[in-house]
């Protein structure tokens, strides 16, 4: 098990939300980074979408599913060689907490816990 530490960063425009993420994981000297470009849900919908771009695996697209506290995100990349699972839970105003699940070819490749903090 690797202690992480990260940043996201999240940017609203008319047509998207953008989250850059940057992820140091414990002994691993590489930085990990995503970008996420999601289409702001619409009035009528609990579900929308989203493409993501990682340096690791290029482009992925992806479904992201609001229910009263929760997210569900769900994306694969163009090759459909890496796929991920994630569920995020709003806990209060400042803390998250999120488990994943990311597979390549079908195999698990690693898994995740996660407690997000806003600061400031």
């Amino acid at each position: 098990m690797y202690q992480a530490e990260g940043v996201g960063k999240i940017t609203h425009t008319d047509t998207r939300w953008i989250n850059d993420v940057y992820l140091y994981i414990g002994e691993l000297e590489n930085k990990i980074t995503n970008r996420y470009e999601i289409v702001p849900f619409s009035e009528d919908k609990d579900f929308t979408t989203f493409v993501a771009d990682s340096p690791a695996v290029g482009t992925s697209r992806g479904i992201l599913m609001y229910m009263l506290d929760s997210y569900v995100w769900n994306f694969t990349n163009e090759s459909g060689e890496y796929e991920v699972y994630e569920f995020m839970a709003r806990i209060n105003d400042t803390t998250y907490i999120t488990r994943g699940f990311a597979f390549w070819n079908k195999k698990k490749l690693f898994s995740w816990a996660v407690e997000l903090r806003k600061i400031g």
